[in-house]
């Protein structure tokens, strides 16, 4: 199964796809095993971490979007880290909000080969590091982050949701 990565680099295109890509993050939140496992990303926030330096990758199987990556220059859970007192180096450093892969696509590597596109975009534009948050319990999600050379860095407890989650971190 081949699929087609496609980086979305104009408002028109997310216009475009904002909805589908709403839709299957709401359908990857319901069929995951656990609920805590993922926080929801907002529609404002996919438009504000795009419009900030944000890289917004899709998977595309054909016409349908198999998986989503988005990540961006600066987040608000920074300072809720910064705040638990655990050290995060947020200068030139890519925050990625969310990876979430459709259930037909699942075990086909695609959140590795978004983040890993992600990574060599981030490093050609100048960020020297990025990190992440990841449900602990999602040890499907934790492997992955941790097979592209991200280190837990410390863990909080997050402000909006009440869930665990670790802090991974690394240099690029």
């Amino acid at each position: 199964m081949e699929f087609d990565i496609i980086r979305i680099m104009d408002k028109r295109d997310l216009d475009y796809y904002i909805d589908d890509i709403m839709a299957l993050q709401d359908y990857v939140d319901k069929t995951l095993k656990e609920d805590f496992w993922y926080i929801q990303t907002s529609g404002d926030e996919v438009y504000s971490l795009f419009e900030n330096n944000g890289i917004l990758l899709l998977a595309l199987y054909g016409d349908r979007i198999s998986a989503v990556s988005i990540a961006g220059d600066y987040h608000e859970d920074a300072e809720m880290v910064k705040q638990s007192g655990i050290p995060l180096n947020t200068s030139k450093c890519l925050y990625f909000d969310c990876v979430f892969v459709d259930t037909k696509d699942r075990g086909k590597r695609l959140q590795q080969q978004l983040m890993e596109e992600t990574i060599c975009i981030a490093k050609k534009s100048g960020y020297k590091r990025t990190w992440c948050m990841v449900c602990p319990d999602n040890v499907y999600s934790v492997r992955n982050i941790e097979v592209l050379g991200y280190n837990k860095i410390g863990e909080i407890v997050h402000n909006l949701s009440g869930w665990k989650r670790n802090i991974m971190f690394r240099e690029l």
